[in-house]
C-alpha cells in the first residue's frame, strides 16, 4: 500500500553542489555481464547473468528506501539497471541538468554490470543520519561522489580518469537512437527537437504570488 502519494522520489538530481551520491550495492562483489549492454556492444552474450542472490537483502533494501522516503532523507533515487552503474549516474546527471564528480574503487566490469543496487542523492547535511539508517539495516554502501552545478560528468575509477565529458554531449549520445527512429518515421520536428535538447536550460518560473 502507498500510504502517502506525496512521498515519492524521482531520478533527477535536485541539489547540485549541496549533495552526495551514495551507492547501495547488493551484488556482494559480483559483476556478472551476461546479457548486458556492454556484452552486446562487443558482439557477445556472456555466460553469467546478474541475479538477486539474497532475496532477504533485497527486501531489506526496499524497507530501507521506504523509511528514508518517509523521513524525507532522499532527494533522488535510481536503481542500477540498464547499462549498469555508469549509465545510472549519467542518467541522474542528465535528468537533473547538472554535473557529477565520482571517485570509485572497482573493476571495469562493475561500471557496466546490471547487478542489484541503487544510487541515492542525499543532502550533505543529512549524510550521517542516512549512514546510521543504512548501518542499522546492515546494507553495504559507499559515498562515491558529489553533485555539481558545473554541467560535466567526471568519473575516476581506481584513481584513474575514465570519463570527463560535458553533460550535454552525453545527453546527445543518449537520445541519438530516439532521434534516428523519429527521422525514419519522417518526423519533421526531429531536427528541431535535437537542436533544442542539446543545450538544455531549466525553465525560469516567475510567479505573481
Amino acid at each position: 500500500p502507498v500510504i502517502d502519494i506525496r512521498k515519492v522520489v524521482t531520478p533527477d538530481i535536485k541539489k547540485p553542489d549541496e549533495s552526495s551520491l551514495v551507492f547501495i550495492d547488493l551484488s556482494e562483489g559480483e559483476a556478472r555481464l551476461g546479457g548486458s549492454a556492454l556484452a552486446q556492444s562487443l558482439g557477445q552474450l556472456g555466460n553469467e547473468t546478474p541475479d538477486v542472490d539474497s532475496p532477504e537483502e533485497l527486501l531489506n533494501l526496499f524497507n530501507t528506501i521506504q523509511y528514508l522516503i518517509k523521513m524525507d532523507f532522499l532527494l533522488s533515487y535510481h536503481d542500477v539497471s540498464d547499462g549498469g552503474l555508469i549509465t545510472t549516474l549519467c542518467e541522474m546527471a542528465m535528468a537533473g541538468n547538472c554535473g557529477i564528480r565520482v571517485d570509485i574503487d572497482c573493476s571495469f566490469e562493475k561500471l557496466f554490470a546490471e547487478e542489484p543496487g541503487v544510487i541515492i542523492e542525499v543532502l550533505d547535511s543529512r549524510l550521517i543520519e542516512v549512514y546510521d539508517v543504512l548501518n542499522e539495516y546492515n546494507l553495504y554502501f559507499e559515498n562515491i561522489g558529489e553533485t555539481t552545478k558545473i554541467k560535466n560528468i567526471f568519473v575516476l575509477m581506481n584513481a584513474q580518469e575514465v570519463l570527463n565529458v560535458k553533460t550535454k554531449y552525453v545527453h546527445s549520445w543518449w537520445t541519438e537512437t530516439s532521434y534516428q527512429m523519429e527521422v525514419m518515421q519522417k518526423n519533421a520536428c526531429a531536427d528541431e527537437e535535437k537542436r533544442n535538447t542539446f543545450d538544455l536550460s531549466n525553465p525560469a518560473y516567475k510567479l505573481s504570488f
